[in-house]
């Protein structure tokens, strides 16, 4: 009409001119909400099996870290026991020296012979590269150590107790509280939570065979402005809302086998849970024996130390006074060494049996008599 008014009649125009045919501006917005309202148990069993993951997720930190924690307790006894090794070799190699000077002393005063005087050399010479050994045992220890916690390679440190030498230092756990204890493992928690996953994944499954019901809300509006921006008036608004229920006749049993997939998984699931359970409560009876077992021979073997001190004291008495010869002064000596060597080791398997106690049983071990020092502190800079 307003391209030919004079050959079209008027007024025919009027009717479209709210409609957007030819209209240079187009605006318009639309908002849908849509709400599940009941699918078979479906969102919640989705919802709890989400949390159930989450749990397990967490559980499976938490047991690498405990794992962690037990590595590094490994890795200082060990370096404690290095060290004492050390200590043990240069203690031997000073008592080595020593006999040297007085069977050099005697020999040259003509009371002892080439042969004693010869064997005592070698004997000096053999236990420096114990030392040197020792020495490098030591380093690769503590360079283990340091990895274990995070530390620069260079970076010095000072091991800071004595449990390998005081017998003060050392802790008593209560045999028969343990016993007692039940395990708080991450390693259970873990296998539990997935269990429940693995049940809400057979609601999810199973709550696809459930009809679907749904609401549906739609809302918006359109404007068609001749020119410029449109003014709140020009938009002509609708809305409507709808509820579905909606459910599939034949899916050629597909859901069938998944939930059947899903209940095998659960009962797969369910045996790894009691595996896991029969596993950690072997651990805890496994640890407690050895645990007993280390510590009787920590006790035996101090009393051998000492009996051995004696034996080497008096050897060495008896050499001074000529009653003893040279080679059981170094069988007395080699058998003190190899005493302290033995209770060095039997200390160290007995806080690496704790630690294996606590490890098994997720939490602190129940002690009798707590150490006087901390058996296994961090190390110090």
């Amino acid at each position: 009409e307003r391209e030919y008014k004079n050959t079209v009649p008027r007024g025919i125009g009027e009717l479209f001119s709210s409609l957007p045919f030819g209209r240079q501006n187009t605006y318009s917005y639309a908002i849908t909400v849509a709400q599940t309202l009941f699918q078979g148990g479906k969102i919640g069993a989705g919802i709890r099996g989400a949390h159930s993951f989450e749990r397990a997720a967490q559980a499976q930190l938490d047991d690498a870290r405990e794992d962690l924690t037990y590595r590094v307790k490994v890795a200082y006894l060990n370096a404690l026991f290095a060290q004492r090794m050390l200590e043990i070799s240069e203690a031997t190699q000073a008592q080595v020296n020593e006999h040297l000077r007085t069977v050099q002393v005697n020999h040259r005063v003509g009371s002892t012979g080439d042969y004693d005087l010869l064997r005592s050399q070698v004997e000096s010479a053999n236990q420096e590269p114990l030392v040197i050994g020792a020495r490098n045992g030591l380093e690769n220890a503590q360079f283990e150590l340091r990895r274990l916690v995070n530390i620069p390679v260079d970076q010095p440190v000072e091991l800071t107790t004595a449990a390998l030498t005081d017998a003060d230092s050392l802790p008593e756990v209560d045999s028969v509280a343990l016993r007692a204890e039940l395990p708080d493992r991450s390693a259970l928690v873990s296998a539990e939570a997935n269990v429940d996953f693995r049940r809400q994944a057979v609601r999810v499954y199973r709550g696809d065979a459930f009809p679907l019901l749904k609401f549906t809300m739609n809302y918006g509006g359109q404007a068609y402005p001749s020119a410029g921006l449109p003014a709140p008036g020009d938009f002509r608004r609708d809305w409507n809302a709808s509820v579905s229920l909606s459910m599939s006749l034949f899916d050629g049993f597909r859901n069938r086998g998944v939930v059947r997939q899903a209940r095998a998984e659960l009962e797969r699931a369910e045996a790894q849970f009691s595996q896991t359970r029969e596993g950690v409560a072997i651990q805890v009876e496994e640890a407690r024996s050895e645990m007993l077992r280390a510590r009787a021979l920590v006790a035996a073997r101090r009393q051998t130390v000492t009996q051995a001190t004696r034996a080497y004291h008096l050897a060495d008495v008896r050499y001074v006074n000529q009653i003893a010869s040279s080679i059981e002064v170094s069988d007395a000596r080699l058998a003190l060494q190899q005493a302290r060597v033995n209770e060095a080791q039997s200390t160290r398997d007995y806080l690496l049996a704790i630690a294996g106690v606590e490890r098994a049983l997720g939490k602190p071990a129940p002690l009798a008599r707590p150490a006087q020092r901390v058996a296994t502190g961090a190390a110090g800079q």
